[in-house]
């Protein structure tokens, strides 16, 4: 099975049995001021307090623009913060671990966003003293990360209907309609979008399908508390892959029944399958999107970086993870 050489190797060449109790208690917490708007800066300035009462140095740093967050975490790993924290949605955390990928230093969330699906995934909530205590017991695993181009993400990648859907969304219609916001975007696109025929290859292997859509996840879940890859585990150096076959999208409403449900006979029309290495080739431009952000368009590939981002997790993230702690 193919691997993404120098990002794991350098993981693997970190410290990984230091103590987190051993490391600095210094943190940043970059904060996106329109996620979760007034209630936010209350929650950031709760938790700010409370881990300066426990020792902790701590960094405010807000965001004003798109990319503002990947420079502020870059510049936290050059000034080794031994944690940053992403106080935003699924998109602020995504441009938070670009830089942290294969430093060692821990990804930390405080939920505040449209979308928190890492912080569900791994057991997070936003209680203040919560949050506060977990940061101060640096409970901490190392995780995967999947890759296509130069960006990462933790979460799932995926082409198609719901990618296209993610395009369709504006900043502007997440903050007036929150969630509800991809509810109508995907009433708008169903009526005209059509499934398209793809060359999928996994570590090699060719497969061809007309896909409506195709879902490449590091995790379990996706778009709430729904878990269209249950058995995904987190840390298997692998990416899962599942796909909803068909041409329109009501001819996907069977399959996705199936899945709702957790029918494991009626799964059977899904196509499912894993790999370190991904490639994707249609004979026209497919959407895609990454951890909830556009990401561009097919021909795409994405390879897996194996155990290569350190991240905070709650005591509920059972079954995401497979290595034992270090």
């Amino acid at each position: 099975m193919a691997r993404l050489g120098p990002v794991g190797m350098e993981s693997r060449r970190l410290d990984q049995n230091a103590h987190a109790s051993e490391r600095p208690r210094r943190v940043m917490i970059i904060h996106n001021p329109v996620s979760g708007r007034a209630w936010t800066h209350r929650l950031v300035g709760d938790v700010a307090v409370r881990l300066r009462r426990r020792g902790w140095t701590v960094e405010v740093a807000p965001t004003r623009r798109g990319g503002d967050a990947t420079i502020l975490a870059r510049e936290a790993a050059r000034d080794q913060f031994p944690l940053v924290v992403a106080a935003g949605g699924d998109g602020t955390v995504n441009e938070v671990l670009q830089p942290l990928v294969g430093t060692g230093v821990a990804l930390g969330v405080l939920p505040v966003g449209t979308v928190n699906l890492w912080a569900a995934e791994t057991g997070i909530t936003s209680d203040p003293a919560g949050l506060a205590a977990l940061f101060d017991r640096r409970s901490e695993r190392w995780v995967d990360v999947g890759r296509m181009g130069s960006r990462y993400f933790l979460l799932m990648a995926s082409v198609g209907f719901d990618a296209a859907v993610v395009t369709a969304v504006s900043e502007r219609l997440k903050q007036r309609y929150g969630r509800l916001s991809y509810a109508l975007a995907a009433g708008s696109l169903a009526r005209g979008y059509r499934g398209m025929p793809v060359r999928l290859r996994l570590d090699g292997r060719e497969v061809t399908m007309n896909v409506l859509v195709l879902l490449i996840g590091n995790t379990r879940r996706y778009a709430g508390n729904w878990q269209p890859i249950p058995h995904a585990i987190a840390d298997d150096g692998a990416l899962d892959v599942l796909a909803i076959r068909g041409d329109r999208v009501w001819s996907g409403i069977p399959q996705l029944g199936a899945l709702l449900r957790g029918a494991r006979g009626e799964r059977s029309a899904l196509f499912q399958g894993r790999a370190a290495e991904i490639e994707i080739e249609a004979d026209g431009p497919i959407p895609v999107q990454m951890d909830g952000d556009a990401a561009g368009s097919t021909p795409a590939r994405f390879v897996v970086a194996p155990r290569a981002l350190r991240v905070v997790v709650g005591r509920n993230s059972d079954g995401l993870f497979g290595v034992d702690h270090e």
